[in-house]
């Protein structure tokens, strides 16, 4: 027999508590304003560059077929199908381009913002619902709103998740939430191979509340547990991505955790202290007289394991010499985000005007961030800067990221003369990874991966050619061919910095002086 949750018989009377206390023009101008918001900073960042991550994705999602979808994700991107699947719906709807290729994420990562929002506005009230949003607008993790990875998805559905179980635990009513419970836990499950680490919060929430209870919930742990039958998904990816070994710069690392929670508070702290000070001047007008809810022990759990996430992925991909990006934990970012609302909301004893003072200088710092200096990204989209500059020659692109960028977006008079070169022993010598050896490009692709541009050995390369041009970076983590050549005794003459919208910019000429 499902066992209902403690204290829940009140709850529905809270609630209308909370809907007498709020007039519904409030939510409804607020939710407007903000949707506005959004809109144009979508519009703005949809001109972003689509860079190398976004680029596996455009390549995976429109394969021929969907067999073939699954074997270049197992062979080169090593994530579950639910992004790139709805990548190609998308595409489908509005064109093979930048819209068609990110709108799933620019909708996902509205609903998340929005879950994000119900979710503080049960706790403190609207206003503060409101900067919360805007905090998490402003920090690092909104570029991923226009970003063709699964992150937008990822945290869409961890925030749909905390909504729904947070009313499925303390409602009467909570058949929907319920179902919100297993669809958005079978949707994160389905977006990356880390997303466990944010389900099983959920897991040590519950356990602790049936040891406050002594009842137990099977509905809800059925709503938990049975979407995890999609993580069967996951055995290739992870000995996929087991095998690959990433430069020392990118690998997890002590250093990381504590880059990690720097960033996360230190790129809004200006904002959120102008915010704050703002909201403390403001008069003591009429707070929010809404339901009060004492924090719960599990609720606590939850929140507090979430916040561990980067410090438990960082140990195992340390062990396993992985790499790790603040991205890969964009849930532990929401959870710091909505925590710093919810906290300054019980500072100020949940005033809906000091709320809505701290709101207004985060909306400022919004739109300067998100629409006016996202506007000027990127003016520049090829490599035509370098057209004359000895077109004779051989173009080799020394970084993979660039390499890939450029088989994408350069015109082909430029990419019938580049070359990226391979060796993994050198590879793995200079830079101790295989990133771009064993699960990059080569022979064979053709046609079920479009490189237009050519790829060859680098002893057969420098066999063949005695001059040509390198576009890439001595000090690049990932890029060894230059420091190979100097070794090898080759005149290298910088040419020069050049005006691309590449990682790699800086334009060399190579000559050979003897034969190798």
């Amino acid at each position: 027999m499902i066992s209902i949750p403690v204290s829940t018989r009140s709850v529905g009377h809270k609630s209308e508590a909370r809907t007498r206390s709020e007039p519904s023009y409030e939510l409804w101008t607020v939710l407007a304003a903000l949707t506005l918001l959004y809109v144009v900073a979508m519009l703005e960042g949809n001109r972003r560059f689509v860079w190398f991550d976004e680029l596996y994705t455009l390549d995976i999602a429109r394969a021929r077929t969907i067999p073939l979808l699954w074997r270049l994700i197992a062979r080169f991107d090593f994530q579950p199908p639910a992004g790139y699947l709805f990548s190609r719906f998308s595409m489908e709807l509005f064109g093979q381009n930048p819209f068609g290729l990110r709108f799933p994420s620019m909708l996902e990562f509205y609903v998340g913002s929005m879950a994000l929002f119900f979710f503080v506005r049960r706790k403190v009230g609207i206003s503060y619902a409101t900067a919360a949003v805007l905090i998490l607008w402003l920090g690092g993790t909104f570029r991923y709103a226009t970003e063709a990875r699964p992150y937008a998805l990822l945290m869409m559905s961890f925030s749909t998740l905390l909504l729904c179980w947070d009313i499925a635990t303390t409602s009467e009513k909570r058949r929907l939430a319920l179902w919100g419970v297993a669809i958005s836990n079978l949707g994160m499950l389905s977006a990356h191979i880390f997303a466990p680490l944010s389900l099983f919060p959920f897991l040590a929430a519950e356990l602790v509340r049936f040891s406050r209870t002594r009842k137990a919930d099977f509905a809800l742990w059925a709503a938990l547990l049975l979407p995890t039958a999609a993580m069967i998904l996951y055995i290739p990816l992870l000995r996929g991505s087991g095998a690959l070994y990433f430069p020392a710069a990118f690998q997890a690392s002590a250093g990381k955790i504590v880059y990690f929670y720097f960033g996360a508070i230190s790129i809004i702290s200006v904002a959120l202290f102008v915010a704050v000070c703002a909201a403390l001047i403001m008069p003591q007008g009429k707070p929010w007289i809404g339901p009060v809810r004492s924090r719960r022990t599990e609720e606590m759990v939850l929140l507090g394991l979430i916040l561990l996430n980067p410090i438990l992925l960082n140990i195992v991909l340390s062990w396993r010499h992985g790499a790790f990006w603040d991205r890969y934990v964009i849930t532990t970012t929401a959870v710091i985000y909505i925590g710093i609302a919810i906290l300054l909301g019980l500072r100020l004893a949940r005033n809906r005007y000091a709320g809505y003072a701290a709101a207004a200088i985060l909306l400022v710092f919004c739109v300067r961030t998100d629409v006016w200096k996202t506007s000027s990204f990127f003016a520049v989209k090829d490599a035509s800067a370098l057209a004359d500059v000895r077109s004779d020659l051989p173009l080799v692109d020394a970084g993979g990221v660039t390499f890939f960028e450029m088989n994408h977006h350069e015109k082909p008079d430029v990419l019938s003369r580049l070359y990226f070169l391979k060796d993994r022993s050198l590879a793995m010598s200079y830079t101790h990874t295989n990133i771009f050896e064993d699960h990059g490009w080569g022979d064979g692709m053709k046609p079920d991966y479009p490189i237009s541009a050519s790829v060859r050995s680098y002893t057969d390369f420098i066999h063949q050619h005695r001059e040509f041009l390198v576009l890439g970076t001595y000090d690049a983590p990932e890029e060894w061919v230059l420091r190979k050549l100097h070794d090898d005794g080759a005149r290298l003459t910088w040419l020069g910095a050049y005006p691309l919208p590449y990682v790699d910019y800086n334009l060399y000429l190579v000559t050979l002086t003897a034969a190798k």
